[in-house]
């Protein structure tokens, strides 16, 4: 009985001791993947804000080609009174 009591009992050691294993890997890897995610967010917070620097100045630059336009058009009917 106590034979089998004790190649009972480390057999439930040795499972256990696999899936501390195996949590600690699955640990791992989760703070692995959190870690990557944080990188990816912040790259992507990157990205948005040089985007948007890029459409404020394509904006600006919209706008004072609007205005040159505007200014050529009074000009051009100055010229033709």
């Amino acid at each position: 009985m106590t034979r089998d009591w004790k190649m009972k009992e480390a057999q439930r050691e040795q499972a256990f001791n696999d899936t501390v294993q195996k949590v600690t890997s699955l640990e791992s890897k989760l703070r692995q993947k959190a870690t990557d995610l944080q990188r990816r967010e912040e790259r992507i917070i990157q990205l948005e804000e040089e985007l948007k620097s890029k459409i404020l100045e394509v904006s600006r630059q919209l706008t004072s080609k609007e205005e040159e336009i505007m200014n050529i058009k009074k000009k051009f009917k100055e010229e033709r009174v």
